[in-house]
């Protein structure tokens, strides 16, 4: 009894599990998303950033599927940047000039932003209207 429980604990490996199960699938890489801004009075004329006293441009990113929230922070002077990297889903955004006391400033949001994996997604040019 003893030899055939030896033999028994033998052939199970000290892996675990079944041995013909499929090894678990890897985390999905993932994707970014790239965008351009500017700024311009309401009468249509260009405005810097530190006329308009603006000092980031916030990305507040909301999962489509799920409804998690988070935001992704730029400094305003760069006028376009890459986001760090997102896992793959639709995303919806909504876009802030900010500055420390608050919001400046704010433009259309973007629903529906398929982000890839191992791919940067363009977003559609953000053009902010400082009053």
């Amino acid at each position: 009894m003893t030899l055939a429980l030896l033999a028994l604990l033998g052939a199970c490996g000290s892996s675990g599990g079944f041995p013909d199960a499929p090894p678990p699938l890897p985390a999905p890489h993932p994707g970014t998303f790239a965008l351009t801004w500017s700024l311009a009075s309401s009468g249509g004329g260009a405005v810097t950033c530190a006329q308009a006293n603006a000092t980031k441009m916030v990305v507040a990113i909301t999962d489509a599927s799920s409804g998690a929230e988070f935001s992704q922070a730029f400094d305003c002077t760069l006028g376009d940047a890459v986001s760090g990297g997102l896992t793959p889903a639709t995303y919806n955004l909504t876009f802030s000039l900010t500055n420390a006391t608050g919001a400046i400033a704010t433009t259309a949001p973007q629903a529906g932003l398929a982000i890839q994996s191992d791919h940067t997604t363009v977003v559609a040019p953000l053009a902010f209207t400082i009053p």
